[in-house]
């Protein structure tokens, strides 16, 4: 029988692969979380009664304690009934102390963590200290005991706070390490994986963001890059209420003036020099970034720039940056882009028939999906078809 509790995701215990212990209160969940981040340490009754039971004194505090511990050990007991032939508990109570029950096979993730943290590190062979590494920026897959609390108990959430930030901050540490030895390597896209999973954490590390759009960069996606920069710019804007800094913006600027470097697989544009247009889109992997799409449709046209009215300049460049040297379109609503799409649609249309072609809609990404169907219901041009 073996028990795993889950502390760097949604909060739960299994045993053997299943869910268990679900009918415990949030009181007694709290207190096999608290004891299991500490597996292999014993926890004196008094520190559990002052986190636990804050506004009790004394005897009334140890008092409910105790009624917690049985009622957590009659949960155990019924739920390894068909396991076990004794009364028998995931918390192992003393005199003075209570720790896990250490003769029972119990795995926390959060120890699994710290074990791969150190290894990794002491690890003198390369292989070994990316496997370690590896495997402990693999068990976080959210904040630390995220949903659980006490009621009423300062203490309990200072714990927890100093709990959370000392993961992260080993985190950050891992993943940016693992980055960089995946780069040297030539694995683009583990690296690519670690930094993601930093955003995961906190999105708003802009120069996580940075290093995403170098790394899509030098690995000739530049779709990725742009779309990377565009997240970058909503999610300070929309948290912070502040633009990126200036190496950021200048890193944009660069990759979409070195635009005819790269060919992007998303977005064809057949016959171009023909009075008959095609744009096809389809899918570039498994899951896009938002406006991924959008910015692989029209670069071909953006890239050259003779064929773009100056009154639409302004609009686009929520994309194009090079058409406004203070990102001015950057604050323009997102309908605004798809208005703007619209009218430089219907005038690429003056000069004959344009078909747009959807290969697999439900791949694209959500703002490309968007603008499909804000233009099926919007735009109604002769020599415009959307298939």
């Amino acid at each position: 029988m073996e028990i795993r509790i889950y502390l760097l995701q949604r909060p739960h215990i299994e045993i053997d692969g299943k869910e268990a212990f679900t009918k415990l209160n949030n009181k007694a969940f709290a207190m096999i979380l608290y004891l299991a981040s500490k597996q292999g340490q014993a926890v004196s009754k008094e520190v559990l009664s002052e986190l636990f039971w804050p506004e009790q004194q004394g005897e009334n505090a140890r008092s409910n304690l105790r009624q917690n511990l049985s009622y957590i050990k009659k949960i155990c007991t019924e739920e390894l009934a068909e396991l076990c032939t004794e009364e028998v508990s995931v918390i192992s109570s003393e005199r003075n102390v209570c720790s896990l029950n250490e003769n029972l096979d119990i795995k926390v993730d959060l120890i699994e963590f710290w074990h791969n943290l150190k290894a990794g590190y002491a690890a003198e062979d390369a292989d070994d200290r990316i496997r370690y590494l590896q495997a402990a920026a693999d068990a976080y897959r959210g904040s630390v005991l995220s949903g659980v609390y006490v009621r009423g108990s300062a203490t309990f959430e200072e714990w927890l706070m100093f709990e959370r930030e000392s993961v992260n901050q080993n985190l950050v540490r891992v993943c940016k390490d693992l980055a960089s030895i995946y780069q040297e390597k030539g694995m683009a896209e583990r690296a690519i994986d670690c930094l993601k999973k930093l955003l995961q954490m906190d999105p708003l590390l802009e120069e996580v963001h940075l290093e995403l759009m170098r790394l899509y960069y030098e690995n000739k996606e530049r779709a990725k890059a742009i779309c990377q920069y565009k997240e970058c710019v909503r999610i300070l804007g929309e948290e912070l209420n502040i633009s990126p800094m200036e190496e950021t913006r200048s890193l944009y600027q660069k990759i979409s003036e070195e635009g005819s470097d790269f060919v992007l697989p998303q977005a064809d544009l057949a016959e171009q020099n023909s009075q008959n247009r095609v744009f096809v889109l389809r899918p570039s992997a498994p899951a896009p970034m938002d406006y991924e799409g959008i910015y692989t449709l029209l670069e071909p046209v953006v890239e050259d720039g003779s064929v773009v009215p100056d009154y639409l300049k302004r609009g686009l460049a929520l994309l194009f940056p090079q058409y406004s040297d203070r990102l001015d379109g950057q604050n323009l609503p997102e309908i605004y882009l798809f208005y703007t799409i619209k009218k430089l649609l219907e005038h690429l249309s003056e000069k004959g028939k344009l078909t747009i072609q959807v290969e697999d809609g439900d791949g694209l990404d959500g703002k490309t999906k968007q603008l499909i169907h804000y233009l099926s219901g919007n735009l109604d041009h002769p020599n415009i078809e959307i298939i």
